[in-house]
C-alpha cells in the first residue's frame, strides 16, 4: 500500500467518527441550553410568584398611619360634670322680691345672710315704715339677707330660711333670736332695699344664717 492508499483509508476511518462526534456535541450543546431554558423559566417564575406575594402583602398590611391611628385609644366624650355634694344641707332660698315695694317694711341687703359673729335676741317690731329689734339698749334696724327672706304682704309677715333649710314665719310681736353681726354706718350695707329714713334705731343688726321664735329668753 502507497502512501496515497494509506491516507485514504486513514480518512475513511476517521471521518465517520468524527462524525459522530460531531453529531454527539450538538446534542450534549442542545441538552445544556434546553436545560439552562428552563432554569431560567423557573427563576423567572419563582421571581413573578414572589412579586405577587409581596404585592399582596402589601395591600393587606396597613399603612403607618392606619396602625398609628388604629393604636390610639377612643377619645372619650366629655363626661358630665360631677354633682356637687355637701355634708351640709343648704338653705331653700324662697322667690325673693325684686323690686322695693314688695319688700313691705323690711331693710334689705343684696346677697346671703351676714357672718354669724354674735347673737342678738328681743321682740320683733313691725311697723308700716320698717322693722326692728326691740330690746334693752335698742332699737336695732334688721337687716335682711335677700337670698333667704322674703315678705307676705297679705300676712304682713317674714319667711326666712335657716341655714339647715328650716322655713320660720315671723310675726310682729313675736320674741325671737338671730345669729349675725352688727354695724353703725348704714352707707357699708350693699342694699337691695335701703331701710325707710323715718326709722329711727341705735344700730344695725345683720341678721345671719339662723333665726328663731324663742318661748323664753337665752341665758
Amino acid at each position: 500500500m502507497n502512501k496515497s492508499d494509506l491516507a485514504e483509508a486513514l480518512h475513511a476511518a476517521v471521518t465517520p467518527s468524527r462524525v459522530v462526534l460531531d453529531h454527539q456535541d450538538l446534542q450534549a450543546r442542545g441538552r445544556r441550553r434546553g436545560l439552562w431554558t428552563r432554569t431560567a423559566g423557573t427563576f423567572a417564575a419563582i421571581a413573578l410568584i414572589a412579586g405577587l406575594s409581596l404585592v399582596a402583602i402589601g395591600l393587606a398590611r396597613p399603612s403607618i398611619q392606619e396602625v398609628v391611628v388604629a393604636s390610639q385609644p377612643p377619645v372619650a366624650s366629655d363626661p358630665a360634670p360631677p354633682t356637687a355634694t355637701s355634708s351640709t344641707r343648704q338653705p331653700s332660698p324662697p322667690a325673693s322680691p325684686t323690686t322695693g315695694a314688695e319688700w313691705g317694711p323690711l331693710a334689705v341687703e343684696n346677697g346671703q345672710p351676714n357672718p354669724a359673729l354674735a347673737g342678738i335676741f328681743g321682740t320683733l317690731e313691725i311697723t308700716a315704715e320698717c322693722v326692728r329689734l326691740v330690746y334693752p339698749g335698742g332699737p336695732a334696724l334688721l337687716q335682711w339677707p335677700s337670698a333667704t327672706t322674703s315678705w307676705d304682704e297679705a300676712s304682713r309677715q317674714i319667711e326666712f330660711t335657716s341655714l339647715d333649710g328650716e322655713r320660720h314665719t315671723f310675726s310682729d310681736g313675736n320674741r325671737v333670736s338671730f345669729s349675725g353681726s352688727t354695724t353703725t354706718d348704714p352707707g357699708s350695707v350693699p342694699w337691695a332695699k335701703p331701710p325707710d329714713s323715718s326709722c329711727s334705731y341705735s344700730e344695725i343688726w345683720g341678721v345671719g344664717h339662723d333665726g328663731s321664735i324663742i318661748t323664753e329668753d337665752p341665758t
